[in-house]
């Protein structure tokens, strides 16, 4: 492992990675030796300045690594967190939060798509289906007659919007809040896929299948969300074809780019 991070370092110099994330949920437990090389891999990202990160390691292995690793003295260049998903989720919070995700950020005022504000919410639909529509003036028009087929939707903090294996005909446009999606395994114990800000989209095939709900939708915050109902999106198809079309166009980019990122992961897993 250390052989493959540091081959990892050297080949990735113009863009090395920001932190290395080491799960230990199937690990049985760490000798003097393991704990040696973990102490060789800080030092040698330490040396890169990239962050060493250890999760769901259990209290006995815990306990040997603090004796090297997890030292009191450089706290600035480890973590520990209780499971990978709160890994995860400190680490999208990090990039959220740095210059670069400031930069690729699009902000969207709450309330966006009122009477008087459609400039507001046509932008809240161009971050959630892609901003090459702005190149695009005919699409531009479509997406804004659009807003007059949307129902907005008021959730307080800890509501539920979809419920796994339930089904339900809304595709949701998040204008303000933050949403959180959770799946639940056969053991019911959850697993946290993602949590969106505004510009978010959820539930995006919901309005063409007729399916239970493949996860858990619920606002983390009190947040405004819009929504397309089935029957509204076959009523957008018989009176505007084209606005139709765009969004059809749309979400099939953005369902196919997130088949093609869970087959790169499956991909890596399977190395």
């Amino acid at each position: 492992m250390y052989d493959q991070i540091k081959e990892r370092l050297q080949s990735a110099q113009a863009n090395p990675p920001r932190v290395v994330m080491l799960d230990f949920h199937r690990v049985s437990g760490v000798d003097a030796s393991a704990a040696l090389s973990f102490v060789r891999l800080k030092r040698l990202l330490r040396q890169h300045k990239i962050l060493l990160a250890f999760t769901h390691l259990r209290p006995e292995m815990e306990q040997r690594l603090r004796r090297d690793v997890l030292t009191p003295g450089d706290l600035e260049t480890w973590r520990v967190f209780p499971d990978l998903d709160h890994g995860v989720e400190w680490f999208e919070e990090q990039v959220l939060t740095s210059e670069a995700g400031q930069r690729a950020a699009v902000l969207a005022q709450p309330g966006a798509v009122q009477a008087g504000q459609e400039q507001g919410g046509l932008a809240l639909l161009f971050a959630a289906l892609g901003v090459e529509a702005e190149e695009d003036e005919a699409a531009s028009q479509a997406l804004l007659r659009l807003m007059s087929y949307l129902e907005r939707v008021t959730l307080d903090a800890g509501q539920t919007l979809i419920r796994q294996d339930e089904c339900q005909p809304y595709l949701y446009l998040l204008d303000a809040g933050e949403l959180t999606v959770e799946y639940r395994t056969d053991k019911d114990q959850p697993v946290r896929l993602a949590t969106s800000g505004p510009g978010a989209i959820v539930g995006e095939l919901s309005p063409y299948l007729d399916a239970p709900a493949p996860a858990t939708v619920t606002a983390a915050r009190p947040s405004t969300a819009y929504r397309l109902s089935a029957e509204s999106l076959r009523q957008l198809e018989r009176q505007d074809p084209f606005a139709a079309a765009v969004l059809h166009r749309f979400l099939l980019k953005r369902v196919g780019q997130r088949l093609q990122s869970t087959l790169e992961t499956v991909a890596v897993l399977s190395d």
